[in-house]
């Protein structure tokens, strides 16, 4: 063994994350389903509330891990060198998304930043700041950023009804998106945002945002997902 040498494997943890926030999302479904029109308790609650709030977080580890992996598989960290998920970039579009992966402060870009990064390195088209695409990914990671820093917010009862702080704004932006609300929320309380959001709908929405956004950045790219042969999988939640 003394000629023995390291291997090394990467996993993708970016298959995981959105298979688990497909997982989620279902979940949070079949108990909406199951209890819809029945009594249930404070438990049938908590299990929801924690479903799509788990299916929301995951949906962003999916697209952070995913363009981390685009990166890393530049840099050619793993045994494969280039991977079948990168082999269609030019070896100077590898090279330059390798340099900046093994970069110190790249780490702290945004999410959006490093997909903007990648396009713009493959002298591929980017997402413009009105692009829908764009704009549903970044509430979903503002949501994310919601739940992850939570600051307790008021709810204030006026004649009118009950109304929410909305700090972030984030109410105002749902409210313009199409998905179905929660069914165990009463209409009369509490306020829209984010009592009244989070719900399968909700969940469901990020998911199939989130795959929508990655699609088009593969497309763009002229790579292959990763996500490929579970794809059927999650956009059945």
């Amino acid at each position: 063994m003394d000629d023995a040498y390291p291997v090394a494997f990467g996993w993708n943890f970016s298959v995981t994350h959105v298979l688990t926030a497909a997982f989620f999302a279902k979940r949070a479904g079949d108990l909406e389903t199951q209890f819809r029109n029945t009594e249930y308790d404070d438990s049938i609650m908590d299990q929801h509330l924690a479903f799509v709030t788990g299916s929301i977080v995951a949906s962003v580890f999916f697209l952070e891990a995913g363009i981390n992996e685009t990166f890393s598989d530049c840099a050619g960290e793993f045994i494969i060198t280039p991977t079948i998920f990168v082999e269609q970039l030019t070896q100077k579009t590898r090279e330059l998304m390798g340099e900046l992966w093994r970069s110190p402060g790249f780490g702290r870009s945004s999410i959006l930043e490093k997909y903007e990064t990648a396009l713009k390195l493959a002298s591929k088209k980017q997402f413009s700041k009105d692009d829908s695409l764009r704009q549903d990914v970044q509430i979903i990671i503002s949501l994310r950023n919601y739940l992850a820093h939570y600051k307790p917010e008021r709810i204030l009862s006026t004649f009118y009804g009950f109304e929410g702080d909305d700090r972030a704004g984030l109410g105002k932006q749902l409210a313009k998106k199409k998905f179905e609300l929660n069914p165990f929320i009463s209409d009369d309380y509490p306020p829209f945002f984010p009592h009244k959001c989070l719900g399968y709908g909700l969940a469901k929405w990020c998911v199939s945002g989130s795959v929508r956004f990655a699609d088009e950045f593969h497309k763009r790219m002229g790579i292959p997902p990763r996500y490929e042969n579970v794809r059927n999988e999650v956009l059945a939640v």
